[in-house]
């Protein structure tokens, strides 16, 4: 019985092949050309309180949280306009200084 097994795995054999890809550059660009209006409002101060999920992620995290607060109740506003932050060392408290901008009116270069 053992002798059978031996023989059937020397007879049995395994081929290793080998595929290989070659990568092709394929030259693509994609661009628009198109510009917009920026509407601008008063400057203002908003006072964000950080969450311990958020400092768990550092500064940056935190701005993060702070900007998309302040663009969330400020209308849905795009982006802030000379932006300033401060907070304490314990990152429990943003304050965002900065103008809401929105983008409007967007067209077509040509």
């Amino acid at each position: 019985m053992k002798i059978g097994a031996v023989g059937v795995l020397v007879l049995s054999s395994c081929t290793a092949s080998i595929h290989t890809a070659t990568p092709v550059n394929v030259s693509t660009v994609v661009s628009s050309m198109n510009v917009a209006d920026l509407t601008v409002g008063e400057r203002m101060t908003y006072r964000y309180n950080t969450s311990s999920k958020d400092r768990r992620g550092g500064v940056k995290n935190c701005k993060a949280a702070a900007i998309a607060a302040f663009l969330r109740t400020n209308g849905n506003a795009d982006v802030i306009v000379a932006p300033e932050f401060s907070f304490d060392t314990n990152l429990e408290v943003i304050e965002v200084t900065g103008c809401p901008g929105a983008y409007n009116n967007f067209r077509s270069v040509n």
